[in-house]
């Protein structure tokens, strides 16, 4: 019995069938994998959103209304280097009570409730930054430094702790750098270097921001890194003594609302976030 093969148009009809269906097969996979992609990369831009609405809560929830406060934005050269800055005084749990290092025979407190926080967004790395002030900064002098009365301090330790500022100033750099000794020690510095040293990156691919505060008074002030702004309000007091239609507790936040764009490079998506946070009160029992 003569066996019969595969005529050439059945092996090329096979062949057609078989490429079509790897070719939909593939197509299908890798739609299915950016498809994927997007979900995750939208996925995780929403638990950043969250992480940055809780982390931000928490913060402002601590905001202390008798200290100064500044909203800043620096549009930088134009070329993408904008900055934009929200700096205050918010509370913060011990963790160390007293020293066990005696001085002058007696021990030394080192604890404070107060810190200097900053919220920063850099438009040239996409970051937005956040971070508090030591609470306590200490540190042996290394070099010669004279007093105008003589004295030297070489060797001498110093201690140095954030100080609550009810003055705002003309900006939170010249305001918070002024508790420095102004020795030569480089390790003798201000607030708010401190302060800037201690900011650290928790978000990236953030390509917009805008911080907005709605005030006692019922203005808005806001800052978005497309202009040179420098907003400073200086604290209000907490024990009734200013009473004036002009007083620093009308000019205190109500109400702090952040808006954000994220962007996801590898998936080119891009999604909006907005967030509103009641802020204490300014003086209790102010309307």
């Amino acid at each position: 019995m003569r066996r019969r093969g595969f005529t050439l148009i059945e092996v090329i009809v096979c062949i057609a069938i078989g490429t079509s269906l790897a070719t939909l097969a593939t197509t299908t996979f890798l739609r299915m994998r950016a498809t994927m992609r997007r979900v995750n990369a939208r996925l995780e831009m929403h638990n950043t959103a969250r992480f940055v609405f809780q982390r931000l809560r928490a913060d402002l929830l601590a905001m202390q209304q008798d200290a100064a406060l500044w909203l800043e934005s620096d549009a930088g050269t134009g070329a993408g280097d904008a900055t934009v800055r929200l700096v205050f005084l918010r509370g913060k749990t011990d963790t160390t009570d007293f020293s066990h290092d005696l001085e002058y025979g007696v021990y030394t407190t080192l604890n404070t409730d107060l810190v200097w926080a900053q919220w920063r967004w850099d438009q040239d790395t996409r970051r937005l930054c956040a971070g508090a002030s030591s609470t306590v900064r200490e540190w042996t002098m290394a070099a010669d430094w004279t007093s105008p009365d003589g004295h030297n301090f070489r060797d001498r330790r110093f201690r140095n702790l954030p100080q609550p500022r009810r003055a705002a100033g003309v900006d939170c750099r010249t305001t918070l750098d002024d508790n420095r000794f102004g020795s030569p020690d480089p390790r003798d510095v201000g607030d708010f270097t401190d302060l800037d040293a201690n900011t650290l990156p928790t978000t990236r691919g953030v390509t917009a921001m805008t911080i907005e505060l709605v005030l006692a008074d019922g203005s808005s002030v806001s800052v978005d890194g497309t202009a040179d702004r420098v907003v400073a309000l200086d604290g209000a007091f907490i024990d009734g003594r200013v009473t004036a239609a002009a007083a620093p507790h009308r000019r205190r936040p109500r109400l702090v609302r952040v808006r954000m764009t994220m962007h996801d490079a590898p998936t080119a998506l891009t999604q909006d976030f907005a967030f509103s946070f009641a802020t204490p009160d300014p003086l209790p029992g102010t309307p």
